[in-house]
């Protein structure tokens, strides 16, 4: 009679723990995932930032490169 009781407190100690573990597991997985998304957002702005910087003619009429920024 004691036996069934202390396997079913184990059994629901083990899940419960399992459980936490799960979903400790998936936070930390949304977090990494958050983390990497808004890098990869911060990057993305950024190359386009740079794609933004486009060679034109000098003013000065000279043969020498002129970047102008687009803003």
């Amino acid at each position: 009679m004691l036996l069934p009781a202390v396997t079913v407190y184990l059994l629901q100690k083990n899940l419960g723990t399992i459980h936490y573990k799960y979903h400790q597991a998936e936070t930390e997985l949304l977090i990494e995932y958050a983390q990497m998304s808004a890098s990869f957002q911060n990057r993305r702005c950024f190359q386009h930032f740079l794609v933004k910087i486009k060679r034109k003619e000098a003013p000065d009429d000279s043969d020498e490169p002129f970047y102008a920024l687009n803003i």
